[in-house]
């Protein structure tokens, strides 16, 4: 299934329209968890359709409110996850479709996740950044992010090759 998003506009207005009025940040819902699968695969990120979803459905019910999509026209075109267990915060998963770029969205993404995060009560929030995403790196660098050695990511593997 291709991931239907309102073309960007170019020129003089591009801007104007990126932070204008028509693009919202909110909460993720149910009814956008196939249009943010949709959205992680166009990006790069997706490895399975049904896994993703399936976090995305936990996600709602734990923390829902650390689950943001950016909206133009109706069409999720950004999504981003955060997650907070009382004592370190996360962000994962930023996500903005190909088209959609270097118009700020991350951003405005990252912000909003950060205010709610202090709503919480949670410190300076730890990020997952893919090793091979140069873009990535340097997107995370730009809004003040270092890269931590102190914190080795791994993963549980399971024995049965599952």
């Amino acid at each position: 299934m291709a991931l239907s998003v309102p073309r960007p506009q170019r020129g003089p207005d591009a801007a104007v329209r990126a932070y204008g009025t028509r693009m919202r940040i909110r909460s993720g819902l149910g009814p956008d968890l196939n249009a943010v699968v949709e959205l992680w695969a166009a990006a790069g990120l997706a490895p399975s359709f049904v896994g993703f979803r399936n976090e995305l459905q936990r996600k709602l019910m734990r923390d829902p409110d650390l689950f943001l999509v950016a909206e133009e026209g109706g069409q999720v075109v950004g999504a981003l996850t955060g997650g907070w267990d009382g004592r370190m915060p996360w962000v994962s998963r930023l996500a903005v479709h190909p088209e959609w770029r270097r118009r700020g969205i991350a951003r405005r993404m990252l912000q909003e996740l950060r205010r709610r995060l202090d709503r919480h009560g949670a410190p300076t929030e730890m990020i997952l950044v893919l090793d091979d995403r140069d873009a990535g790196q340097n997107f995370w660098e730009s809004v003040g992010y270092r890269q931590s050695r102190g914190y080795p990511s791994y993963q549980r593997v399971d024995p049965a090759g599952g």
